[in-house]
């Protein structure tokens, strides 16, 4: 059902322009110049669009990127798994068991992790910080939010 919910917000915004960096495929809406070169803010969704704790699936460029709300906050992820290229944002978001002492089992960070739906690999949503290992990332994208349009920043 959770699939379906996703799927079917998917094709709603598919008639949205959506915004790209080649000429070709549409509009930029904003560049940002900065010490890392020109950036380009991708207005892809209104701020009510994302249910609190939930997240929608965007396409950018044929680029798949998760914008997820957490605690009042989008985050947004991209929809690949650095193990082995599993669509990263189909899977659940869940907690995980935290620090402790032996014996003892401690739940935290509820909703704040994505777990890839094939191999169960999890990441931070909020940093795409890998729970396995710290050097292994998934990309994530700074968001803009401008008179509530929610932008993912791409280089």
């Amino acid at each position: 059902m959770r699939q379906q919910l996703l799927y079917d917000k998917q094709q709603r915004f598919h008639g949205m322009q959506w915004t790209s960096l080649a000429p070709t495929r549409g509009k930029t809406d904003l560049i940002l110049s900065g010490r890392r070169g020109k950036m380009a803010v991708h207005y892809v969704l209104n701020e009510g669009d994302v249910p609190e704790g939930g997240h929608v699936i965007v396409n950018i460029g044929g680029r798949e990127i998760g914008v997820y709300l957490i605690d009042g906050q989008y985050y947004a992820l991209y929809n690949y798994c650095p193990h082995q290229g599993a669509p990263l944002c189909r899977g659940i978001v869940c907690g995980t068991t935290m620090p402790s002492r032996v014996y003892q089992y401690e739940f935290g960070k509820s909703g704040e992790i994505v777990r890839c739906p094939w191999h169960g690999w999890e990441f931070e949503i909020k940093t795409g910080k890998s729970l396995i290992d710290d050097k292994i990332r998934a990309k994530s994208y700074p968001i803009e939010i401008q008179d509530g349009k929610i932008g993912i920043v791409l280089k």
